[in-house]
């Protein structure tokens, strides 16, 4: 069952078994939601050897300022060979590219098997063979549904305001 740990109008993080699921349709990624996110996974990391973690940001979503980055990889990198990561950067043109290409630098360096890409399905079903047990079709319906509900979200916002409520 899909359990959802922190939600707002512009991004959800949810878990689902072994995997943690973090969805941002424009919210900016700052060092509580990281926190947040760590926590979840230390969390379940008590109970599991490996778990996943998809990460889904929707076209124009901000990228994490560099101090955000850092306190990433801090927190990442002491539990970095118990995580499959997955980063799905939903877009085309130069933000997608630039996007995927400033993830792949930054966890490049952690020891972790990451698959990222332009496309929710490729990254999911690459994760799912390193997940014993990640069934790809169920995992892709959750992640489409709090990606509906976020675009619903977003459908509310009047224009102009930010995804932050400011």
């Amino acid at each position: 069952m899909l359990q959802i740990h922190h939600r707002t109008d512009a991004e959800v993080l949810a878990e689902y078994g072994a995997l943690v699921i973090r969805a941002i349709d424009g919210a900016p990624t700052e060092i509580e939601d990281v926190d947040r996110a760590s926590d979840l996974i230390d969390e379940l990391l008590e109970r599991r050897a490996n778990i996943g973690v998809l990460v889904i940001v929707e076209h124009g979503s901000p990228a994490p300022t560099p101090e955000c980055m850092r306190h990433m990889r801090r927190r990442s990198q002491p539990r970095a060979e118990r995580l499959v990561v997955g980063f799905a950067m939903l877009g085309l043109g130069f933000w997608a590219k630039a996007a995927l290409h400033l993830t792949q630098v930054a966890v490049q360096a952690m020891n972790m098997s990451m698959f990222a890409g332009t496309e929710l399905r490729p990254v999911v079903e690459g994760m799912s063979r390193e997940l014993v047990g990640l069934d790809p079709a169920t995992i892709l319906a959750l992640c489409e549904q709090l990606r509906a509900e976020l675009a619903a979200a977003r459908s509310q916002r009047p224009p102009g305001a930010s995804s932050t409520g400011d």
